[in-house]
Formats: C-alpha cells, structure tokens, sequence
C-alpha cells in the first residue's frame, strides 16, 4: 500500500511538471514567433533603411552590405562582398579615407566623415559616414559603418553658395521685400550688398525695414510710396530712380527694380535688387553739361555741321554751314546731292576716293580739304571732318555726321608760306647756305634741302640726329664741334665753327656753322637753330688770292707790272662771280608777286660787301706793290694770325698736319698795315707747309703758331715745325733776295717778309736744325708803350 502511494504521488508529480513543461514550451514557442517577426523586421529594416550599413574586414575589404548600401552605389552586393572599401571612394579623398582607416583602427574610436564614392553610371555620390569597431574575437575586428547620402544637400550648399557668391558681385544688393497686410515691413533676404548700398546688414532689415526707408530723401519719399503701391495694386514691376541720405549726410542715387507677387496671408513680396547710380547720375549730368559746351564750341568756332543718311540719301545742314557759302534754308534742299553738286570739279574724284575708304574701313577718321561752290559761284577751301554713326542690319552704312571749317584764309597764307620758302631754298641754293634746327627735348635735328646737298647725303639715309651729323665730320674735328655744340646749348654766344666734313666720294669740303639757342614763353631752352655753308670755294678762293698777293710781292719786287694787273684780275674774279649771283637773286626776288623786302634788303647788303671787297683787294695789291708805302692801323696781332691760319685749314687737312695754336691773351694792340703783316705770317705758314711735306709717311707733321708779349714792350710771333730743317750752309743764305732752295719760286718771299718786318720797325730770325725743323719768328713794337 504505501508503495502504491508513492507511486500515485510520483506520477502526479510527473503529471505537473509535463503540464508545466508544456507551459514553457508553449512560452517557448509564443518567444520563438515574436523572434522571428523581430527578425524578420529587423532584416527589413536593415536592408530598406534610407541609410547604407556595410561592414569592413581589417583589411578593409567589405565582408556585409545593406540593399540600400548597394542601391547607393548602383551595384550588386555580391559584386560588392569582399571588394575593397577604398576602391569606391573618389580620387580626391581616396588619401583621407586611408589616414582616417588606419587612425581607426590604432585607436579604435569612433569617428564620422564626410566621403564622395564613385557611382556606377559615373556621378559621384556625397555621403556622410559613422564608423565604429566590432570586436568579433581576441583577434579579429569588423568596422560597421553608417553611411547616409547626402548628395542632394551637396548640391543645395553648392547651389546656395553659388547664389551668394553670385549676389556678392552683383553691384548693389539682391534683395526680397516683403509688405506685410498691417503696413509693416522688412526684407527676408539681402545680399552683403546691402551694406555699400545702404550702410546697414542684412540683419537690421530682416524683420523690420523701417530703418531703411528712414534714409530717403524727403523729397523722393513720396514718389517712392506711389510707385510702391502701384505695384502692390497692380502686380507690376517695381521700377524707380531716387536719392538716399548716408550717415555723413551725403546724397546718392540709387535704381531699384524687383516683380512683386501676392502670398496667402495677403503680403505682396518683391524679388528684386537695388544699385548705386550715383556716378551714372553724375556722368549724365556731366553729358548735358559737355553737349551744351559742345554745341557752344562749335557754334563759337564757326563750326558748320551736317547730318547724312546714306541709304535714303537724306541730309541737314546746320544755319552755320550754309552761312558759310552764303546760302539761306530756303536756297538749299535737304538732300545728300546738294553738297556733292557743289564740289569744285577738280576736287570730286579726291573727295569720292576719300570718302569711300572710310566707308570701307581702310581709314580710321573722314579728313579731306576741299573747295564748295559759294551762291556768288566763287569758291571757299573747306576742312571736312565726318564719322560713321551707324550701319544697317546687314552691315552697310546707314547715318554719318560731321563738320565743316573754312579754311581758305589758312589755304592763302599756306601758299603764300610755300612761295616764300621756295624763294628761301632757291636763295640757299645759290648761295650754299643750310639751314638747321635742334629740338632739345626730342634731340631731333631738322635739316633744310639744301643740307642734304651740302653734306652729300638724302632725307631717307641720313638719322637726323647730331649723332648722325657727328658721323660725317671728320675725327679730328669732332672734339671741336662737341666743345661748341655744348656751348650753345649753355646759351652761350659762340663765334662761327669752321671744320671739315669728308662726302660720299672721300671729297674733303670746308662748312662753317652758327647757331643760337630760343627759348620758351617759360624761358627754358627749346631749340638750337643755326645756318650752315659750304666754304670750301670760297677758303680755297682766299688761299689762292693769298698765295697771288705772295707772288705780286715777288712780282713788285722785280717791277713787273703786267703781271700785277693779271693778279688783280684774278683776285677780283670770284667777287665779281658773287655780285653777278646775288644780282640774280635780286632780279627774281623783285619779280615776285609778292616783294619780300627784308629778303631784298639781305641780298643788296651781299652786293655792297663784295663791291667793297673787290675794292679792298685792289688797294692791298697796290699798297703791296710799294712795301716802303704803309697804311698803318691798330690791330689786334692774335686776329691776323687767326684769319692766316683759317686760309690753311684745307692744307693741314690734306696733307694731315696737326696745327697748334697758343695765343697769348689781352696782347696789347700794334700799328701796322693788316695786309703786309698777314703777307708774311702767311709766308712763314707756306713755308712750314712746304718744309713738311718732303717728311717721312710714318711721322706726324707738327706746327705750331704762339704770340706773346715780351718785356722790352714787344710782340713776338713764332711758327715752328718739325720738317727737315735748313742745313748749315744754307742759313746764312736763307734771308737773301732770289736765294731759294725750291725747284720753283724765285726766292723773294722771306726777304720781302723781312723787309716788311723792319720796315715796321721790327725784326725777322730764325732757329733751325737740320733734321729737327724749323722756327721762324719776328717782333713789332707795341703801340702804347708799356713801364
């Protein structure tokens, strides 16, 4: 029994626990179920999140990805399984994406960032990241990552960003304004442009406007609120032209146009923009201001204006034009063949051509002068002056305006210039003078024809510059011509330059220059002007009449008298030549239609200084006849020996000797006869000049002329030269009548030269030796005695 007990008791238990196992595996079940429908909500949720989950191996390979990860991208996800994570991040932050992996990983942080990947179709995708480790075992670690795209916000910045970089530069302000139903007022949008427009931030206006309108001027307030409500009325476009008061109170004019539109709550919002017209305003102002001096001008200039329409060939000509010619509005129709019907015959070909290649745009500017018929039929010379205004569609000229000047007063005075220069050339031609001009700002040397002429060179080849000149003269002359040049340009007055210049053909010819430094009205240098002339005739003339006047001194030594007349006649040969030019140019100048005294004047002038040369040269050759028969004057010994030596340049040039000039200064004057004493320096140089020419090739050839002033109340020239010298048994010879060591000649010069040296109570010697050269030198007794 008690066994039968227990057994009962036994399986009632068992009875309760299989009920209760039944109740937990029921619960069990109900768990089960409600897992799974989580499950399965999670796996939706996980894979149709709008955000992308993956996960990432160590290696950064993907190892898990949601379908909206894959959708992301545009790729499957078995494609995407195990591939690397980096290889779909873009270029440009392919680099950060590894910096910020790696940083990860050492410091197993959680961080978030923003990547673009490469899509499939080849856009890219903007998406921002949350990363975070997983550890999976002691070893291993996943990295899940939440990513989100956020491309469209990208764009949205950008775009947004775009406008304000937009709305920056725009010159004023873009703005919205916006009217609310209770008449107050404000803008929910300004640029930064607010600020130089109005002086006040966006964020002073952006809920109440009333500091805006407070800055209009009183006068314009008004017209602004009409304008304003007709455009709330009406919908139309908010267009106006007003004036604002800055802080400092100045005033500026400002444009604003914005459309307006109506919003539920029954404000009216205007999208517009506003800018500052002031320099506009100002510029406007400034043109009515020039259009009314313009119309002033040319009113007052005597302008005449004309207006064309080159299709319909149409056309107005101002009062002035037609004043000009004499005509009334009446006389002249307003056509375009009015004024062609008036081009004098001879000038309608040149004014056609004219017009036609500015048409064609192969001119810049319409310039032509021209002659028009006057009523009277007499003819005006105009300066017509035009420009294309306007052209059709399809190009062709349509409206050209312009201007016409009388000139004919100027036209007269030109040919009367022209004629006056042509008189002015022709006389420089037959006299050989050139004149020239140097501009001291721009260093260009004007040159007249006839220095063309002279220098043996053409307007094309030669550089108008003194550079230019400087390059024609011969060396040994340019540091004379550079002394000088400086000179005048220091304003001082200079004495005529003498210097040689070498042509085209290796000619040596002879120029004498002078020159004279203008001024400005401001008295500051302007230019150098001066004349220049061929004097190689004229020197060689001299030298040769010298050189006659030494042989008439042998010829009066031996009494031959018809060979004085021939001297004479060929001494007065190239005066008489002179009288006969400038005669010449006396008979043209008075043929003129226009006398021009002053020239006629200079001419005459010439005339009278050859007569009187001819009748200087007469009287020298007959006081040279009779050297015991003196004309004796103060003179100044330093000019005698100047003019003597200028005879000789060409010799010393030729035959390339050095000449060395030192004259003592403020040597007091003596009473001599010029010529005689010029007769014998002359002497004394041919002498030196003979002597070098038989010199050696290799040797430079010396001589050298000195005065001075010795202390027995003396004067004392010597000319020196380094030639062969005399040799001892000609010395005591050498003084003598017809002594003579040249194959030519008849050995009078040196004795008649000491004749007229003692003669004026002086004395002639000599130093020589032979093979060294020789010194001539002879004294004059001073005029005013000395203590």
């Amino acid at each position: 029994m008690p066994d039968s007990k227990n057994n009962e008791k036994l399986l009632h238990t068992l009875e309760l626990h299989q009920i209760e196992l039944e109740i937990q595996n029921e619960e069990l079940r109900r768990i089960q179920i409600e897992l799974s429908e989580s499950h399965d909500r999670y796996v939706d949720l996980y894979e149709f999140s709008p955000n992308g989950y993956l996960t990432l191996t160590r290696e950064g390979r993907i190892a898990e990805i949601n379908l909206s990860g894959t959708r992301i991208f545009g790729i499957e996800r078995q494609a995407l399984i195990n591939h690397l994570f980096a290889a779909l991040v873009t270029l440009k932050d392919r680099e950060h994406w590894h910096i910020l992996f790696m940083k990860f990983m050492r410091n197993e942080e959680v961080f978030s960032a923003e990547l673009s990947f490469k899509v499939s179709d080849g856009s890219e995708c903007h998406s921002q990241l949350s990363c975070r480790l997983m550890p999976v075992n002691d070893k291993d670690l996943l990295v899940r990552i939440n990513f989100t795209d956020i491309t469209e916000n990208k764009l949205l910045e950008e775009s947004l960003d775009r406008l304000q970089k937009i709305a920056s530069q725009v010159p004023g302000v873009v703005f919205q304004f916006r009217l609310r139903p209770d008449g107050s007022s404000c803008f929910p949008y300004a640029s930064e442009g607010l600020n130089n427009v109005h002086q006040l931030s966006p964020e002073e206006v952006r809920e109440d406007a009333s500091k805006l309108f407070s800055r209009f001027h009183p006068e314009d307030y008004g017209g602004i609120i009409e304008v304003m409500h007709k455009s709330v009325q009406n919908l139309s476009p908010f267009s106006h032209e007003y004036r604002v008061i800055d802080n400092d109170g100045e005033k500026r004019w400002l444009f604003s146009n914005s459309v307006p539109q109506r919003e539920a709550d029954g404000s009216t919002l205007w999208h517009g923009y506003t800018s500052d017209i002031t320099e506009r305003k100002r510029i406007e102002q400034a043109l009515q201001e020039s259009e009314f001096l313009l119309k002033f001008a040319i009113e007052g200039a005597n302008f005449g204006v004309w207006d064309c329409n080159l299709q319909t060939r149409q056309a107005t000509y101002s009062a002035i034009w037609l004043a000009m010619l004499g005509y009334s509005q009446e006389d002249v129709l307003s056509t375009h063949q009015e004024w062609l019907d008036r081009i004098h015959p001879d000038d309608q070909i040149t004014v056609a051509n004219i017009m036609q290649e500015y048409l064609d745009g192969k001119t810049e500017i319409y310039h032509v002068e021209y002659r028009l018929r006057c009523k009277d039929n007499s003819y005006k010379w105009i300066l017509g002056r035009g420009m294309l205004v306007s052209r059709c569609k399809d190009g062709k000229p349509l409206r050209m305006i312009g201007t016409h000047t009388d000139i004919t007063e100027r036209k007269q005075i030109q040919e009367a210039l022209q004629e006056k220069e042509q008189i002015l050339s022709q006389s420089q031609r037959i006299g050989g003078i050139g004149s020239w001009s140097l501009n001291i700002a721009t260093g260009y040397l004007s040159w007249s024809d006839e220095m063309y002429r002279i220098f043996g060179v053409s307007p094309e080849t030669f550089g108008h510059t003194v550079t230019a000149m400087s390059d024609l003269i011969l060396p040994v002359d340019l540091a004379l011509k550079n002394s000088w040049l400086n000179d005048c340009l220091k304003g001082i007055t200079m004495p005529e330059l003498i210097f040689c210049i070498r042509l085209p053909d290796d000619t040596i010819r002879l120029i004498c220059t002078s020159g004279k430094l203008q001024y400005d009205i401001m008295n500051k240098p302007l230019r150098l002007v001066g004349s220049m002339q061929d004097i190689t005739a004229r020197k060689y003339q001299e030298q040769q009449s010298r050189r006659h006047l030494k042989h008439l001194s042998h010829v009066m030594g031996l009494g031959l008298i018809e060979e004085i007349a021939s001297s004479i006649a060929h001494e007065v040969n190239q005066p008489l030549a002179s009288i006969v030019a400038y005669s010449g140019v006396s008979l043209n100048l008075l043929k003129a239609e226009n006398l021009d005294l002053v020239k006629l004047t200079e001419v005459i002038q010439k005339i009278q200084k050859e007569v009187l040369r001819v009748g200087q040269i007469v009287h020298r050759i007959m006081r040279g006849a009779n050297p015991n028969i003196h004309h004796k004057v103060s003179s100044d010994l330093n000019e005698l020996i100047q003019k003597s030596v200028d005879i000789y340049l060409l010799d010393f040039k030729r035959d390339d000797i050095t000449i060395s000039v030192e004259l003592e200064d403020n040597l007091p004057v003596v009473n001599v006869d010029i010529a005689q004493i010029e007769l014998v320096i002359i002497n004394l140089i041919e002498n030196s000049v003979e002597a070098l020419e038989k010199s050696p090739v290799n040797q430079q050839r010396k001589i050298s002329i000195y005065s001075r002033w010795l202390f027995n109340n003396r004067l004392e020239v010597r000319v020196k030269d380094n030639g062969s010298g005399i040799a001892e048994e000609q010395k005591q010879k050498i003084l003598m009548p017809f002594y003579t060591t040249k194959t030519e000649g008849m050995g009078m010069g040196l004795s008649i030269s000491r004749s007229i040296i003692e003669a004026h109570d002086g004395n002639l010697y000599f130093n020589s030796r032979h093979g060294k050269g020789s010194s001539f030198y002879f004294t004059l007794p001073v005029t005013v005695m000395v203590k």
